[in-house]
C-alpha cells in the first residue's frame, strides 16, 4: 500500500534498494527513504507535496530537519549536505 502511494507520487524505486525511492526530473531530484521516511531533496515546495500526499493516505510525523542517520551526523547547509 505505501509503495503504491509513493509511485502515485512520481517516484521509482531504486535497482539496488527496495527501500529507497527517486523522483527525478531535469531540475531537481527527491530521495524518500523508506525504512525511516527520510525525504531530501534540495526542492522544499517539492518535499511539502510529498509530505502532504502521504499524510492524505497514512498518519504520519514531521521530526522535522534530519540530524542523525545510521550513526553519522546530517549538517544542512545551502549548497550541500555534510555526514560525519
Amino acid at each position: 500500500r505505501f509503495s503504491t502511494a509513493v509511485i502515485d507520487a512520481g517516484f521509482k524505486p531504486i535497482d539496488h534498494n527496495p527501500a529507497i525511492f527517486v523522483h527525478t526530473t531535469p531540475r531537481r531530484t527527491l530521495l524518500l527513504y523508506v525504512n525511516d521516511m527520510i525525504i531530501t531533496s534540495d526542492d522544499y515546495q517539492f518535499i511539502d507535496f510529498v509530505k502532504k500526499h502521504l499524510s492524505d493516505k497514512f498518519l504520519i510525523f514531521d521530526l522535522n530537519p534530519l540530524c542523525y542517520f545510521l550513526d553519522l551526523e546530517v549538517s544542512s547547509m545551502p549548497d550541500c549536505i555534510y555526514l560525519s
